[in-house]
């Protein structure tokens, strides 16, 4: 098996990945930042696990920017405008 790679690699990050980086970062558990985003710590961990995708992940990206600041293009792995 062949594991080297030619040009540019950039691994691929969930939603759920971007927001459990951000979670840590945060020094938060699972159950505070389900909280604070206003859904249930089942369905958080279900995101984080890759188990469920984020149903409306711009809604969720808006309430990170706006709660800590982190900005939505990044939560949503777009490149930033800037």
């Amino acid at each position: 098996m062949n594991t080297e790679l030619s040009g540019d690699f950039i691994p691929h990050m969930t939603t759920g990945d971007r927001l459990r980086r951000i979670r840590r970062d945060l020094k938060l558990t699972q159950h505070e930042f389900a909280v604070e985003l206003g859904v249930k710590e089942s369905t958080y961990n279900a995101w984080e696990t890759g188990r469920n995708a984020v149903a409306d992940e711009v809604a969720i990206a808006k309430r990170v920017q706006l709660r800590w600041k982190v900005p939505a293009w990044w939560t949503l792995g777009l490149e930033s405008n800037g």
